[in-house]
């Protein structure tokens, strides 16, 4: 226990004297040699020290050596020592790869914390990304302008995109990549792309409600991309185009699960009475 004391004394005078700060606070310590000569003086003490007297000595000569220090190099001087270690233990653990890999698991977005180096390591990427997608924007500039990384982040989560990318794209790979899991991610494009089926029918097809997307173009009376999007979601009938809404076979879809669309469809046929035979039935 004493050898653990005097070797932890000895450590901390040692950084003292290493960090020093400037010439003439060192002759400033000097000059109150008295009480260095005192410290010096209480540690043989409480070395020779036991029982009781050994516990009692060590909490003078701690809380002596804490004042002391504090008359020496002040209030502000002491917390920067101690900051600066802390921000040096951080530094270093923010620069380890396992440290950061088991912390973006349990928060995606501590990613922000990890250094350049380990933001562009794609594996802690993408565990990141699988625990909390907004961390993707952390990600490091060389790797948010690699494309292939940005499929393969899309893969796991279309969302990715708008974190990724600081405008919408024209990107036709990128779009169709992205509204596979992610139907809304059809908002991340340009207009262009927005007429093109195959990205509309499948943004819909995963989430329906993507139909309000081009419910002011002519793939909004697209019966195939209606009804992929009725299928999905049936609230999205609301974003069918006026055609649609008066195409029974589309307006019997919708209702088959949500009957309160109904007041979506076209005048004519709220009043068919097919269409109010199954709405009665459904209800």
């Amino acid at each position: 226990k004493k050898v653990v004391y005097m070797t932890s004394w000895i450590r901390l005078i040692k950084e003292l004297f290493e960090y020093s700060i400037t010439f003439k606070e060192t002759i400033k310590f000097i000059k109150f040699k008295k009480l260095l000569l005192i410290t010096i003086f209480l540690s043989f003490l409480i070395y020779f020290s036991t029982g009781w007297i050994f516990y009692i000595l060590v909490a003078v000569f701690m809380l002596f050596l804490f004042t002391s220090l504090l008359y020496f190099f002040g209030v502000k001087h002491l917390f920067i020592l101690m900051s600066n270690k802390a921000k040096d233990d951080e530094d270093e653990l923010n620069n380890n790869r396992e440290y950061i890999l088991l912390a973006v698991k349990q928060e995606g977005r501590y990613l922000q914390y990890a250094s350049e180096e380990l933001r562009s390591d794609k594996n802690i990427i993408f565990e990141a990304i699988k625990n909390d997608v907004t961390a993707v924007e952390y990600a490091s500039d060389t790797l948010k302008a690699d494309k292939n990384f940005i499929l393969s982040v899309l893969k796991i989560n279309g969302e990715a995109l708008m974190y990724i990318l600081n405008e919408k794209t024209d990107d036709r790979e990128l779009i169709l990549e992205a509204v596979k899991n992610h139907g809304d991610a059809l908002s991340y494009s340009k207009e262009e792309l927005r007429l093109d089926k195959e990205i509309v029918l499948t943004a819909v097809s995963n989430d329906g409600c993507a139909l309000h997307l081009v419910n002011y173009n002519e793939l909004s009376n697209d019966k195939d991309i209606v009804l992929a999007a009725i299928k999905n979601d049936p609230r999205a009938f609301e974003f069918a185009g006026s055609r649609m809404k008066n195409d029974k076979e589309v307006v019997l879809e919708a209702i088959k699960n949500d009957t309160g669309v109904l007041r979506y469809a076209s005048e004519s046929l709220q009043k068919d009475e097919d269409i109010k035979k199954l709405y009665g039935k459904t209800i």
